[in-house]
C-alpha cells in the first residue's frame, strides 16, 4: 500500500533551528511509515493502567458500530490482566501480567506494581505489562512492527504475518498506530513526560492521546442519558417542561455529572460538564481498595490466623464477604450482646493449595439454626435484599445436612464392622434384583461414609471466621480518621467538590452522580452514599446515585474511551499528538529554548479554547 505524502516539518521553521533540527534528527529508513493524515482507518489502542489491573482493547478510529468497515471485531470488550510483574522466592525469572495467575499459592510471590498511590512511579515494569500485552496477547489489530528497546520483534511475529486474515483485515503497524491512555488528575509532569517516552520511543507508537478517567466516564454517561431522552422524547427534542425536577425518574440535558472514581489506590470525585473536568472542584481522597486489604489483613492477623504474606488471600475474603452497612451504629449494637448470632458472622473457608486452590464461604451453624425461623428470615431479606435468596438456599442445606445426621446417628448403634459384615452376608450391592429393605440399608451406608469423610475434612481444614469485620473495614471510606488518615469522608468530599462548582450547576451534578471502581462493586456502597448525602446537602436538592447495571464499574471508564475513539470523525488530526511533534519538543528542550509541552496546546485545541478552569488530561 502506496504510504501518503506528508510535507516537511521544518518546512515553517527558521533557517537556523531548520537547520539544527536536521542535525539531531536521525534520516528515515526504508520501509518506515511516517505519521501523517492518512485517509485509511487508524487502529487505536486503549490501554487503562489501574493500579490492580490492565484494561487493554482496540478500536477503529472514526468508525462507530460493530460492522463498520466489513470487520464485526473491530469494537469490541475489553480484556483484563493483573498489571504486576512478581516471582517466586529463590527465583530469578519474573512473571508478567497474567502470568501471575498460572501459580496457585500466590502468597510465596513477591510482587512489585508500577503504582504507587495511583500514579505510575516504575515506568520499566510499566513498559513489560503493556509489551505482555500487546505481544503475547495478539488482538485484531495485528501489531507487526512493533520495536521494543531498539528491537524490531519482526522476527516474532514472521509467521502470524504469513498467515491469511480472515474477513478481509489489515495489518496496522505500530508506527502508524495509535496509543490512548488514561490517566487520573493532577499527575506530576516528570511522570507524565516519562509516559511519552515509553509510548513514543520504547513501544514505537505513532499517535498518542490522553484522558482522564472520569472524563470518559461522563463522556459514556452523557450518550446514555441523550439516548433515553430521545426514547422519552420519541426523537423530538429535549425533555418536555411538565416533569418537574424533584422527579428522580427522568432525565435531564444539562451535560454534567459527577463522577466518583473508587480504585485500589484512592477515591476521586471528579466535577464534569459536556465531559470535560472542573478542576476547581476535583477533590481526592486517599483511600482504595489496597488500603482496606491491607486493614483488614492487620485486624485478621491480631485476632486469629498470622495473614501478614498473604495479600491476594486477604483480598479474595474482602472481596466475597465485606459489604457496606447502611446502619453502622445498630450492627454495632447487636455484635455487642453476646448471647444473640448475628446475622452477618460467615466462615471462610483457606485452601489447602493441594485439592483447592480458592476459599469457599460458609454459613455457621447457629446462623443456620437461627435462619430456621421465618421471622429472622423476613428480617434478613429486608435488611440485605436479595441477599435473602441466598439465604433460603443455605437454610435448604442445612435442613438436609441435619436430616443426614439423625440417619447416621441412628445407624451408629450398630458396630462399624458388623455393619459391614452384614451388608456382604445379605449380598447388598447396585443391582436391579436388591429389595427395598436393601436399597434403604445400602443408601444409609452410603450416606454415613460421606458424613464420616466431610467430619474428617472439617476437622483438617482451617476456617477464617469473619463477623464485624465485614463493615467495620470498609467504614473506612466514609471516616478514613478511624485509622489515622485526617481526611474527608467520600460523601464530606462529594459535598466539598460541589460547593467548589458554580452554584447553577450543583443541583445538577448531585442528580448525576456515578460511581465507578472496583469499590464500586462493595454491596450496598451506592445506598449508604445516598442515604448521608441526604443528610449533608439541602432539603431542595434532589440526590440521584447511579451504578452501571450493564456495564461493570471496573471497565466503565474504558467503555467511554472507546466510544470516544470510534464516534469522533477527526479523533486523530484533533485529539492526538503525534510523534514527530514530541520528537520536535525534544530537540528543543536540549536547545535550551525552554520547555516546549504538545499536551497543553493540544488540550486548549480539543476544548475551544476555553476556560482554564477545564482541564481532560
Amino acid at each position: 500500500m502506496d504510504v501518503p505524502t506528508r510535507p516537511s516539518e521544518t518546512s515553517s521553521l527558521k533557517p537556523q533551528k531548520r537547520a539544527r533540527l536536521s542535525k539531531n534528527k536521525s534520516p528515515t529508513t526504508a520501509g518506515e511509515v511516517l505519521p501523517a493524515r492518512i485517509s485509511t482507518p487508524v487502529c487505536v489502542s486503549v490501554l487503562d493502567s489501574g493500579g490492580w489491573s490492565l484494561k487493554y482493547g482496540e478500536v477503529v478510529a472514526g468508525q462507530e458500530g460493530p460492522n463498520r468497515g466489513g470487520d464485526k471485531h473491530r469494537i469490541g470488550d475489553y480484556r483484563i490482566m493483573p498489571n504486576v510483574t512478581g516471582k517466586l522466592r529463590h527465583q530469578l525469572a519474573s512473571l508478567v501480567g497474567d502470568e501471575v495467575n498460572t501459580v496457585k499459592n500466590q502468597g510465596k510471590m513477591v510482587f512489585q506494581r508500577p503504582l504507587e498511590r495511583g500514579y505510575c512511579t516504575d515506568l520499566g515494569t510499566q513498559l513489560s505489562v503493556w509489551k505482555r500485552a500487546l505481544l503475547t496477547h495478539p488482538t485484531e489489530a495485528r501489531f507487526c512492527s512493533l520495536h521494543i528497546g531498539g528491537l524490531s520483534s519482526a522476527t516474532k511475529t514472521k509467521k502470524r504475518q504469513q498467515q491469511p486474515l480472515k474477513g478481509g483485515e489489515n495489518r496496522h503497524p505500530i508506527s502508524a498506530a495509535c496509543c490512548f491512555l488514561l490517566t487520573q488528575p493532577f499527575t506530576p509532569c516528570t511522570i507524565r513526560n516519562g509516559l511519552d517516552d515509553v509510548i513514543f520511543k520504547d513501544l514505537g507508537f505513532g499517535y498518542s492521546c490522553r484522558r482522564l478517567s472520569a472524563c470518559m466516564a461522563a463522556y459514556r454517561y452523557n450518550n446514555e442519558r441523550k439516548r433515553k431522552l430521545n426514547e422519552n422524547d420519541g426523537g423530538l427534542g429535549p425533555i418536555s417542561n411538565v416533569k418537574t425536577l424533584h422527579d428522580e425518574n427522568i432525565e435531564d440535558d444539562s451535560g454534567c455529572c459527577l463522577v466518583v472514581d473508587s480504585g485500589f489506590s484512592f477515591t476521586h470525585i471528579v466535577p464534569t460538564i459536556d465531559g470535560k473536568a472542573i478542576r476547581r472542584g476535583i477533590r481526592r481522597v486517599n483511600v482504595g481498595g489496597k488500603l482496606l486489604t491491607n486493614h483488614l489483613k492487620e485486624v485478621i492477623s491480631y485476632r486469629q490466623w498470622n495473614m501478614m504474606d498473604e495479600f491476594m488471600l486477604i483480598n479474595d475474603v474482602k472481596e466475597k464477604l465485606c459489604f457496606v452497612s447502611t446502619n453502622v451504629d445498630d450492627e454495632l449494637r447487636k455484635a455487642r450482646s453476646r448471647d444473640s448470632v448475628n446475622y452477618f458472622d460467615r466462615n471462610y473457608i483457606l485452601p489447602d493449595f493441594v485439592s483447592t486452590t480458592e476459599g469457599s464461604i460458609e454459613i455457621p451453624l447457629a446462623v443456620q439454626k437461627m435462619q430456621n425461623d421465618a421471622r429472622c428470615v423476613e428480617e434478613e431479606n429486608k435488611d440485605l435484599g436479595e441477599a435473602g435468596t441466598s439465604s433460603a438456599n443455605d437454610e435448604s442445606e442445612g435442613n438436609e445436612y441435619e436430616h443426614i445426621a439423625k440417619t447416621v446417628n441412628s445407624a451408629n448403634d450398630d458396630d462399624d464392622n458388623n455393619s459391614n459384615e452384614d451388608a456382604s452376608s445379605q449380598g447388598i450391592c447396585d443391582s436391579d434384583e436388591e429389595t427395598r429393605e436393601q436399597k434403604i440399608k445400602r443408601i444409609q451406608l452410603q450416606k454415613l461414609q460421606e458424613l464420616r469423610r466431610l467430619e474428617r475434612e472439617a476437622l483438617e481444614r482451617q476456617v477464617l471466621s469473619l463477623s464485624v469485620e465485614r463493615f467495620s473495614v470498609p467504614e473506612i471510606l466514609f471516616d478514613p480518621r478511624e485509622i489515622g488518615i485526617e481526611q474527608s469522608g467520600i460523601c464530606e468530599a462529594i459535598v466539598q467538590s460541589v460547593n467548589a462548582c458554580d452554584k447553577v450547576i450543583q443541583a445538577a451534578l448531585l442528580r448525576n452522580i456515578i460511581l465507578i471502581g472496583g469499590n464500586a462493586n462493595l454491596p450496598f456502597l451506592r445506598d449508604r452514599i445516598a442515604r448521608d448525602l441526604r443528610m449533608l446537602v439541602p432539603s431542595i436538592y434532589p440526590v440521584r446515585i447511579q451504578l452501571p447495571h450493564d456495564d461493570d464499574p471496573v471497565g466503565y471508564a474504558w467503555r467511554g474511551a472507546r466510544d470516544y475513539a470510534a464516534s469522533e470523525i477527526d479523533f486523530i488530526e484533533h485529539h492526538c499528538a503525534k510523534k514527530v511533534d514530541w520528537e520536535e519538543s525534544i530537540h528543543a528542550r536540549q536547545a535550551a529554548e525552554g520547555p516546549v509541552d504538545i499536551w497543553l496546546n493540544l488540550e486548549r485545541k480539543s476544548m475551544n479554547n476555553i476556560s482554564d478552569d477545564y482541564c481532560i488530561m
